[in-house]
């Protein structure tokens, strides 16, 4: 600890206390250890550095060395320090849980209701990113470090992809609505299922997009699974490819009314109920 306090004061941070993960209630040990890692990254990475350097003096036994040499590697990646966020972000609604739990005088009602906002909190986690983790992602993605230490592999382009995918699905909510709307589906049920459909896709790489959304429509199970994404689904098979560019460069170029105007005329909407009905009744 004297370590850790030394090596804060000449970086000119702050160090909490690193706290034991066992204990009575695992869930407050667990969330003040991962909140002490995130406040204190820049610290702890140090501590772990100095230790595992060849220079330092007495040199420590080998056991202690490779355990520091793990956890500085461990923390020079972008995907580990940005699922400590993640967690964070996760384990602060589950605390806020677990003392509502403890109260003495809890009701019912209260019990169900606080559990069911919890649920709820930790499903949108699936499509947006909580406080934590975003002010560590959009500080890397500013800067490419963070609290001045730079990774080894800060892989951002696989994160902004998958961000710009999202944004894209939102542009196509927008793009739909009337569409969506008439089907009785709102916006982040699309995102919802989203979400699920990028893991089942995940698992079948080697399938052309379009079989891969035959798949889903020929099949009532899938159909059901995916049923708020189904109309863009439909909507992606019945377009023709060269109205899928233009629309694609429409939703870039997103002029509000202009692209209204200019979506209408290219008749990309026009008679897309009806051809979806005729690709139903085709299918039975």
């Amino acid at each position: 600890m004297r370590e850790l306090r030394l090596i804060a004061d000449a970086l000119e941070e702050k160090v909490l206390k690193p706290s034991n993960l066992h204990g009575t209630r695992w869930l407050p040990y667990v969330h003040r250890a991962v909140k002490i890692v995130c406040d204190s990254y820049p610290v702890l990475l140090a501590h772990f550095e100095d230790m595992a350097s060849p220079e330092r003096h007495p040199k420590p036994s080998a056991a202690v060395l490779g355990r520091a040499k793990s956890v500085a590697r461990y923390l020079k990646k972008f995907e580990n320090v940005l699922f400590l966020h993640f967690m964070c972000d996760l384990l602060d609604h589950l605390g806020k849980l677990s003392k509502i739990f403890q109260k003495d005088n809890l009701t019912v009602d209260e019990a169900v209701e606080s559990q069911e906002t919890c649920v709820c909190n930790i499903t949108a986690l699936k499509l947006q990113m909580g406080p934590q983790m975003s002010q560590f992602y959009w500080s890397v993605t500013e800067s490419d470090e963070y609290k001045g230490v730079p990774f080894d592999n800060p892989s951002l382009s696989t994160l902004k992809a998958e961000r710009e995918n999202i944004i894209e699905m939102k542009e196509l909510t927008v793009f739909y609505k009337n569409l969506l709307e008439e089907a009785g589906i709102a916006a982040e049920d699309v995102l919802a299922d989203y979400s699920q459909y990028k893991m089942f896709a995940q698992t079948r790489t080697a399938v052309p997009l379009r079989e891969l959304l035959l798949s889903v429509l020929k099949s009532e199970e899938r159909r059901e699974r995916f049923r708020n994404l189904v109309p863009l689904m439909e909507v992606y098979l019945i377009l023709p490819a060269r109205h899928l560019n233009i629309f694609k460069q429409k939703l870039q170029c997103n002029n509000g009314g202009k692209a209204a105007k200019e979506k209408e005329d290219l008749g990309l909407i026009h008679g897309i109920t009806d051809n979806m009905k005729k690709l139903r009744s085709n299918k039975k």
